[in-house]
């Protein structure tokens, strides 16, 4: 019914990411002021942060 070599391994192969991109924010509801997270994680260890504030401070 299926040739073997139809479905190949290297011709159907998956990438899988081993980190994964989490972004919270910028309205939370446990946050006072909207700020952005962006998590980067790999399992459950966040191995990188980046934090962007100040959106209600827009200067005069």
């Amino acid at each position: 019914m299926f040739d073997e070599d139809e479905f190949d391994n290297k011709k159907w192969r998956i990438k899988i990411m081993k980190e994964t991109i989490i972004p919270i924010g910028p309205f939370h509801p446990l946050l006072e002021e909207p700020e952005l997270f962006t998590l980067k994680v790999d399992g459950e260890t966040v191995v990188d942060v980046d934090v962007r504030i100040g959106w209600n401070h827009r200067g005069i």
